[in-house]
């Protein structure tokens, strides 16, 4: 076999494993990521002053109502943040709010998936705040904004 001739047989073999490869990774990237599960979720108890159970129970279902847009996560835990929070004080709009905090898991990415999401996959998020507000007392939950800070 003259050399030629090798390099192209050898060429048009590395070239099919690229064009394969890349269908496997396209192949697996076009299923979706789960939704967010909220399954085994700890909900720890409320002590309020401010809110009743019956209120935080609203409050935490607003939560678990929104949590599978998280993809590919797990919510651990919710709790009541307290209320010594200058946040719960009717703002000048006189909307009430609530603050809850979370623990929820990143799970790991399949193998080959590439994601764009905000997540480090394979990581635990603690203290994770949600804001929830409420015009009345009779009125349901919204979640005004969640993240950090």
């Amino acid at each position: 076999m003259t050399k030629r001739k090798a390099i192209i047989i050898s060429a048009s073999f590395i070239l099919l494993f690229i064009v394969i490869f890349f269908a496997l990774v396209l192949s697996v990237n076009r299923k979706p990521l789960p939704a967010g599960t909220v399954d085994k979720a700890v909900i720890q108890p409320i002590s309020s002053e401010i809110y009743t159970q019956h209120d935080y129970d609203d409050a935490v279902e607003c939560i678990k109502d929104y949590f599978p847009k998280f993809k590919n996560c797990e919510l651990r835990e919710l709790r009541y943040q307290g209320d010594g929070r200058e946040s719960h004080k009717e703002s000048s709009t006189g909307f009430q709010t609530m603050v809850i905090v979370s623990d929820f898991y990143a799970k790991d990415l399949p193998i080959l998936y590439w994601s764009d999401a905000s997540w480090n996959y394979g990581n635990m998020y603690k203290g994770w705040s949600w804001i929830l507000q409420r015009s009345t007392d009779d009125s349901p939950w919204f979640i005004r904004t969640c993240g950090y800070g």
